[in-house]
């Protein structure tokens, strides 16, 4: 992946030097003692796609896969915690259990809350509340 990179980047700053300019470069660059990049319509269309508009869309494709990757696994993980409870139906189990704020149990107590055995460590914190009314 950083090959790719560092080949994109390298063909964006070679290619001008290959002669894909457009013709007023070399009277630029001589004479007028400008340096300005290559002002070809293809050019600068090739340049500014590979620079941004490329590298843009691949990371929102990544960035939409990791999203669906962590809510299937949100998703499973709440059917199976909810699915796995042996105390009775109405039983939810907190997937964060095995924390120091969720206790050893992990159960959920009636009001919403995870039971903590250490009294000092009794702070509320958003992940412990699972019941949205409670917040």
């Amino acid at each position: 992946m950083i090959l790719v990179v560092w080949l994109v980047a390298f063909l964006v700053c070679i290619a001008p030097l290959l002669g894909w300019k457009d013709p007023e470069w070399g009277n630029r660059v001589s004479e007028e003692r400008k340096c300005l990049v290559s002002q070809d319509v293809g050019y600068q269309i090739f340049a500014t796609a590979s620079s941004f508009y490329v590298p843009l869309l691949v990371i929102l494709f990544l960035y939409w896969r990791i999203f669906q990757t962590a809510r299937k696994r949100i998703r499973r993980r709440v059917t199976a915690s909810a699915g796995s409870s042996g105390t009775g139906a109405g039983a939810v189990r907190n997937p964060a259990a095995g924390g120091v704020i969720a206790g050893a149990a992990g159960k959920i107590q009636s009001d919403g809350y995870v039971p903590c055995d250490h009294v000092l460590e009794r702070r509320v914190y958003r992940w412990e509340v699972l019941n949205i009314g409670h917040v």
